[in-house]
């Protein structure tokens, strides 16, 4: 499953694993929609569809962990400074 929510004492966590494809959008924005205060973990993302990519760049969600991915980390970047919150800065 590409997308794990985690909740905890420290709040919503969506990590998104592997490959992430289109079908997978509307659980997606489900989730955002649910838990505003959700971050993305996306360290174990391979790929991403641009539909979900969209659905992040449109709402924001807070990233905790970008993709190891250059690529993906560069499209992921647009977003505004404040809602990339690093916390892996190997790669």
């Amino acid at each position: 499953m590409p997308l794990d929510l985690i909740t905890d004492e420290n709040g919503s966590h969506l990590v998104l694993d592997g490959i992430v494809t289109a079908e997978d959008t509307d659980q997606f924005v489900a989730y955002l929609k649910e838990y505003p205060e959700l971050s993305l973990n996306l360290s174990a993302c391979e790929h991403l569809h641009t539909a979900v990519l969209q659905a992040i760049l449109i709402l924001r969600p807070r990233i905790s962990t970008m993709p190891a991915d250059p690529f993906w980390k560069r499209c992921l970047s647009n977003q505004d400074k404040e809602n990339v919150h690093e916390e892996n800065t190997a790669g």
